[in-house]
């Protein structure tokens, strides 16, 4: 299972896309029309396989941030943490993905 947390100062609100690696964003938004951030999804139940989540403008496909392909093996819980890359200048988007308790 996956879930997404928005915990970046993004404005607006992106929605998230979770697609197979290989695919891009299309059609409804596996989570869209967030009202806030931080923000954390509900888990979405995924075949085992590698995954890519998008973040996009909402309403659109325009991409903000993608994370790099996560592996989802069986009987795995992951969550996508979205943040501010400030490393240097807070001038993007980074990605942690926490193994969550399965």
């Amino acid at each position: 299972m996956l879930r997404v947390v928005i915990d970046a100062l993004v404005d607006p609100i992106p929605d998230i896309y979770i697609e197979q690696a290989g695919k891009s964003p299309s059609g409804n938004p596996t989570f869209g029309n967030i009202p806030y951030a931080p923000y954390a999804t509900s888990y979405q139940t995924l075949s085992p396989a590698d995954y890519v989540v998008f973040f996009t403008d909402p309403g659109t496909t325009q991409l903000v941030y993608q994370t790099a392909p996560i592996m989802l093996a069986s009987n795995q819980n992951r969550t996508v943490v979205l943040v501010d890359d400030c490393e240097t200048v807070c001038s993007g988007y980074a990605s942690l993905i926490v193994a969550d308790l399965n």
